[in-house]
């Protein structure tokens, strides 16, 4: 049966995720995720599902093996899916791999701000998972470039800039996401954990 006559719907399946993964309701998400994998498996969608679940679980291994099924299915969101696989090969130190996908994506996301500034915060856990602070604050400083209201971007310069010893610089980081979002309570608690006040 193909999609169009069981009604498969890209808008509902995105609605699913958001309900099933960002509210953590694992069975039901695992009985959808089984649905669409049996009725529509030339499409990325239960794949998807599954993965996430599984990455919420902490099943990493597992998420890696339904991000690789939902990445050999073609989708317009390829990209997308691949930078999640980037960032679950980083979280799982499966170097190899990682590099080889770094490599691919290299090329792809010069073309979206977005997934530009999503592959250089990968990049630089990376260099920060292995120790290497500055590159690391070199790959947050091209995500800064490619989406400036990423509030994600300075939290992570502070957290890093707090291991160099560099808390004036760590101060405005949080500051600066502070600006972005007034009510990023990581920024508010990171100003008061080095005895900062007001913004």
């Amino acid at each position: 049966a193909s999609h169009d006559v069981l009604g498969y719907d890209e808008e509902v399946r995105a609605v699913l995720v958001r309900v099933y993964v960002v509210g953590r309701q694992r069975e039901g998400g695992e009985d959808v995720s089984t649905y669409l994998m049996a009725l529509f498996p030339e499409r990325q969608g239960g794949y998807l599902l599954r993965a996430r679940l599984f990455a919420l679980q902490g099943s990493l291994e597992e998420s890696l093996v339904m991000f690789e099924e939902a990445r050999a299915r073609p989708s317009e969101s390829q990209v997308g899916v691949s930078l999640e696989t980037l960032s679950l090969l980083a979280r799982t130190r499966q170097w190899d791999r990682f590099e080889s996908l770094a490599g691919e994506l290299r090329s792809a996301v010069r073309e979206s701000e977005l997934y530009r500034g999503q592959f250089h915060k990968i990049m630089a856990e990376r260099e920060r998972m292995r120790g290497r602070y500055f590159p690391a604050l070199t790959e947050l400083d091209q995500a800064e470039e490619a989406s400036p209201f990423d509030v994600d971007v300075p939290l992570r310069k502070a957290h890093i800039l707090m291991k160099l010893d560099a808390a004036d610089k760590a101060a405005a980081e949080y500051r600066k996401a502070l600006k972005i979002d007034p009510r990023c309570t990581r920024a508010a608690e990171g100003l008061r954990s080095l005895g900062v006040t007001g913004p």
